[in-house]
């Protein structure tokens, strides 16, 4: 997950058709232009444009040039005329790339590219941030298999979340104290809770605020969720994991007193302690895996690692059993580049 922007967006030039030995008479006439794309570079002028057109916004962060999740969701979803066909009605599309090659993209967009990165946390690739005209981001997810097929209803399934928020938060408009910070945290509750974590943190202030008694458990979940960001940062700036890193994530679970699909997120910051370099690790990485979703296997926590991460691992193991000279496994969806 990094720099700057994309060039399948780029308009195609005009292709003129030969010319005749005559002048204009003998010309034929000149290919139609393609169409302009639906996708922009511009969060800003995009935001604008949902306000005036009653739509929300979709934002695609991609390496375009590296992440083959990315480019596998461009073009199995993201490109097909069924989605742009469809998502243009209800979405104003906006592509956030970082390829590794910096020279795709003008420098006032990597810039651009990369605060817009930074204001929303994201920290794998490929994510896709959905958000209200007002610039609020309600969901976000990723590569999912199946095509149009299956992601057109998903996002479907994802605006119903940013209609539960919306009506909670119109009702504490009007509302006071307590009363306000509960359908505050109502509207919290509809929406992931690591996107309210990394994105909504002032909006769990403001029910701190006004009523500290806290009796949904918001706040709280969220201050936890808040420290558990802070611990995944901590583990991961140095570049090598530390080599306390399992110590210190069982550290933090002992304190926390995490349960649940809680405990499994904590758990899954041990994988830093593991990088896949030797069959040990991988070993590790694997048992601690199967201890997490072992903890609850039916949170998304869990499913994710059962679908995704579980067997990327179990691929790297079979890249330790193969003779040398093999392929290495595939890198998994979110991970950094190599």
């Amino acid at each position: 997950m990094r720099h700057s922007r994309s060039i399948p967006l780029l308009l195609l030039c005009m292709v003129l058709a030969g010319c005749g030995a005559h002048g204009g008479a003998d010309r034929a006439p000149a290919a139609a232009a393609q169409p302009a794309s639906p996708w922009s570079n511009d969060f800003d002028a995009a935001k604008a444009a949902a306000g005036r057109q009653g739509k929300d916004v979709l934002v695609f962060f991609t390496g375009s040039d590296w992440c083959p999740w990315c480019i596998r969701l461009r073009n199995e979803v993201l490109d097909t005329p069924e989605f742009l066909a469809s998502a243009v009605q209800t979405f104003v599309l906006v592509e956030a790339d970082f390829p590794r090659n910096r020279t795709l993209l003008p420098a006032a967009v990597q810039v651009r590219n990369e605060k817009l990165k930074n204001a929303f946390s994201i920290e794998g690739f490929p994510t896709v941030l959905l958000l209200d005209a007002q610039g609020r981001p309600y969901a976000r997810t990723g590569y999912l298999t199946g095509g149009t097929t299956n992601y057109l209803p998903h996002l479907a399934a994802l605006r119903q979340v940013r209609e539960r928020r919306d009506a909670a938060w119109s009702k504490a408009e009007a509302a006071q104290g307590a009363e306000k910070a509960r359908w505050l945290a109502e509207g919290l509750s509809a929406m992931d809770d690591d996107l309210v974590a990394a994105c909504l943190t002032s909006v769990v202030a403001r029910v701190k605020a006004l009523d500290p008694n806290d009796p949904s458990g918001v706040v709280r979940k969220f201050e936890y969720r808040a420290k558990l960001r802070e611990l995944e940062k901590s583990l991961s700036s140095a570049g090598a994991p530390p080599a306390d890193a399992a110590q210190r994530v069982d550290a933090f679970i002992a304190a926390s007193r995490a349960a649940g699909e809680e405990l499994q997120k904590a758990m899954l910051l041990k994988l830093v302690a593991y990088p896949p370099r030797t069959a040990d690790n991988v070993e590790a990485a694997i048992r601690l895996l199967e201890e997490m979703i072992a903890v609850d296997p039916k949170t998304a926590t869990a499913l994710r690692a059962k679908s995704v991460i579980l067997p990327a691992a179990l691929r790297y193991r079979e890249r330790f059993q193969r003779p040398p000279g093999g392929s290495p496994p595939p890198t998994p969806p979110g991970a950094p580049p190599p």
